[in-house]
């Protein structure tokens, strides 16, 4: 998978939902991602010293959010 160039800064781990950070939500509108999903790019996050990270996914392309995302370029 190639990344995406997200519109705008991914959330931190600690704004993404269980779902979201699961990879099983889009990272921009929350929609399910059953028919498939693209890498936006990598959340990331702290918990005390230790810094966590996540792959976040978004949408297919023409289809869920992708056209509000192609609409803040």
């Amino acid at each position: 998978m190639t990344p995406a160039t997200a519109a705008r800064p991914l959330p931190t781990t600690h704004e993404m939902t269980g779902a979201q950070y699961a990879g099983r939500a889009c990272v921009w509108c929350e929609a399910p991602l059953t028919q498939g999903r693209v890498l936006a790019g990598q959340a990331s996050g702290q918990i005390g010293a230790h810094v966590v990270g996540t792959p976040a996914y978004q949408c297919l392309p023409d289809s869920g959010c992708q056209f509000l995302i192609e609409g803040d370029r």
